[in-house]
């Protein structure tokens, strides 16, 4: 035994496979929300673009909801952008920015109306105010840092913060559950002090909404990747983000302790399933081929009655022949 092991406790109220969940905050969400994606889960995640810090992520909800004013459009050279949204949110008109989030907002309104979870990974407690007007920004967008001044976020500032986001979106969705996690993310460029010190305010908050609200749970991403994948094999070359095993690790301890019985039972048939699909022959005409074809066929029949199986058959009747 080179590690130590630790429980991971299971949430109270478990997710199942017919749930609708939205994702949001750090590139660790977009990672998660793959696997669910891949195993038939309805959920959208990150619409408005990878949103590191808690309070750019607790603004897009409130936006959204519309109990809270975008921050107005900027241009810059040929392009207009948001402060509140990812860069990948940018257009040629301020009219056509828009109109492009005033629709995105919509659907993402329909989708927290219809959520039994909304699932929310904080990346950093960092976060950078526009010195023209002191609010906070969700992304830098590449201008010069003078223009900004960076401070420290308290766990106070996090809960409260949530607190008011919680209740706006509780009062249009009195059952949705809140899961939320700390990204394993390293923001080296703190520093690795003061990312230290910035996981901790994340991890102290987080104790703090867990521990006043019944509908907030918390998964231990962070802890799992620190203390039981510590080591750099687990990570990328940038030594910064976890590589595939790290993360099909904690993919592994999320379904454990996150997922209904049936969905795990599900989801264990259905990665089987995938990585037949994926399985790419030397000879596709073969016999044996052709039986694995159909094999695979026949198992995903029975569960069709769980999923829509219909691009995952076409795939399949695709290669046999008749």
């Amino acid at each position: 035994m080179f590690k130590l092991n630790f429980d991971i406790p299971p949430l109270s109220k478990k997710i199942d496979l017919k749930d609708s969940i939205l994702m949001l905050g750090s590139c660790f969400v977009d990672s998660i929300g793959a696997y669910l994606h891949d195993h038939k889960f309805e959920v959208s995640v990150n619409p408005l673009g990878t949103l590191f810090n808690p309070i750019s992520i607790f603004n897009s909800l409130n936006i959204t909801l519309g109990k809270q004013s975008m921050q107005p459009i900027q241009q810059r050279n040929d392009l207009f952008f948001s402060w509140d949204t990812h860069s990948r949110w940018s257009a040629k008109s301020k009219g056509d920015l828009q109109s492009a989030l005033a629709s995105e907002f919509k659907v993402i309104a329909s989708h927290i109306k219809k959520a039994q979870w909304i699932m929310i990974t904080l990346g950093t407690a960092h976060v950078y105010e526009w010195n023209a007007s002191g609010q906070i920004v969700a992304n830098c967008h590449k201008f010069p840092q003078q223009d900004f001044s960076k401070r420290l976020l308290s766990a106070e500032e996090i809960s409260q913060a949530f607190h008011e986001t919680q209740a706006q979106v509780k009062a249009i969705n009195p059952e949705v559950q809140w899961l939320l996690t700390v990204s394993p993310v390293r923001h080296i460029k703190d520093g690795l002090i003061e990312n230290n010190r910035s996981k901790s305010i994340l991890i102290q908050s987080i104790s703090a909404m867990v521990h006043e609200f019944d509908h907030c749970h918390y998964f231990p991403a962070y802890e799992i990747m620190m203390d039981e994948l510590r080591d750099y094999r687990f990570y990328k070359e940038d030594m910064i983000h976890p590589n595939d095993q790290a993360i099909r690790y904690i993919w592994e301890a999320f379904q454990e302790a996150s997922l209904n019985e049936r969905t795990k039972v599900f989801c264990d048939r259905w990665s089987k399933l995938l990585s037949a699909l994926r399985h790419r022959p030397i000879h596709s005409g073969s016999t044996d081929h052709q039986l694995f074809l159909n094999a695979t066929r026949r198992k995903l029949k029975e569960l069709e009655n769980m999923v829509d199986i219909t691009a995952e058959l076409e795939i399949i009747d695709a290669q046999i022949q008749a």
